[in-house]
């Protein structure tokens, strides 16, 4: 339950402001609603006050990139910093500082170096050369804002099962059946289209995806809901190699087909794969009362504090199926509603009262 004075909106809200308004959700957030172009725009905005100083307001980003819950922890963030005596707009701007420094102080090392090399006085290897090095390493700059790297572009959960209706209304393809996997079991996209029949245990209904495979390099169990498991057996019955979802060449599929050949090609949609993880956290965070912990863990989220991993042994494995299976029922409709004959009550259902 939201704290007094803090997440006083309701996504329905915000969605529903009208232009020219300025909605207050509490802890120094507002969301400013302007008529656009075309239509209606909508940003996140931080209004703060230092000690002895004027109101200063700063930009958190539009809504069309960062959920509700997520200009929410922005915020939180910004109140942080004033917390500890820092403003928070100047470390923005001193973040955007930082990136442009970099990419100057790069680009003039890639061309003293390539002198260098051109004089003789060095390896023809440039280690400050971009392309093809250091942009195998490095986020681009063009993806970064604010300083740091943009996030992937995610779907509004409120529109994911209308999303999911369409894709099963397609003849299965196996990048299909992956971005419905993957949807349903908010993993990242290189696991699933890595992922081998050997890591699946139908009988159990887990997935258990190798260290190796991992960007916390450490092993994860999947569970898989009963709507997982149906896009499973689809997949069997192509199955001609050791990959769930194969290329024809019996490789993992490429990374493409998801994004290109079914979000872009035939669901016409614009988001990332990636962005369905977002999707998934913005669905637990605003529609369930399950703990912070657990979402983390449902996503492979490696935790933050040494001490809390030390004492933190277990992977929360049957509270993440619970909440696994919910939202495989709220995929499976365009509201989230319990149809008149769904008898279970999920673990993490928010009271309706």
């Amino acid at each position: 339950m939201a704290r007094q004075g803090i997440h006083r909106l309701s996504p329905m809200q915000v969605k529903n402001a009208k232009a020219g308004t300025l909605l207050c959700d509490g802890g120094g957030l507002w969301i400013r609603t302007k008529r656009g172009k075309h239509s209606k725009t909508q940003s996140g905005i931080f209004r703060f006050r230092m000690p002895g100083g004027k109101e200063q307001l700063m930009g958190l980003g539009s809504t069309d990139t960062f959920s509700l819950a997520e200009l929410r922890e922005r915020a939180a963030e910004a109140r942080k910093l004033k917390a500890s005596g820092i403003n928070p707009l100047e470390a923005k701007r001193a973040r955007i500082e930082q990136t442009r420094t970099a990419s100057r102080v790069r680009g003039r090392l890639e061309r003293v170096l390539g002198w260098a090399a051109t004089k003789g006085l060095r390896p023809v290897e440039n280690p400050a050369r971009w392309k093809a090095h250091l942009e195998n390493l490095l986020p681009a700059p063009s993806r970064l804002r604010n300083g740091v790297e943009r996030h992937h572009e995610s779907l509004p959960y409120q529109e994911i099962g209308a999303v999911m209706a369409r894709l099963r209304a397609l003849d299965y393809t196996p990048g299909r059946g992956a971005l419905e996997f993957l949807i349903l079991t908010a993993t990242r996209s290189g696991v699933v289209r890595s992922a081998e029949w050997c890591e699946i245990d139908p009988a159990q209904r887990v997935w258990t995806i190798p260290a190796a495979k991992m960007k916390t390099r450490a092993e994860h169990r999947v569970p898989l809901s009963d709507a997982a498991v149906e896009v499973l057996r689809k997949a069997a019955e192509l199955r001609f190699c050791e990959y769930v979802f194969p290329s024809p060449n019996s490789l993992p599929l490429d990374g493409n087909d998801m994004q290109q050949r079914v979000l872009k090609g035939d669901l016409g949609l614009t988001c990332a794969t990636h962005g369905f993880r977002a999707t998934f956290r913005t669905w637990a965070d605003e529609q369930t009362s399950a703990p912070h912990h657990v979402m983390e863990q449902a996503l492979a989220h490696k935790i933050a504090s040494g001490v809390e991993r030390a004492y933190r042994r277990g992977d929360l494995f049957d509270k993440r199926r619970k909440l696994m299976d919910q939202w495989a029922r709220y995929c499976a409709t365009s509201s989230a509603l319990k149809t008149a004959g769904d008898k279970v009550v999920p673990m993490f259902a928010r009271n309706s009262a």
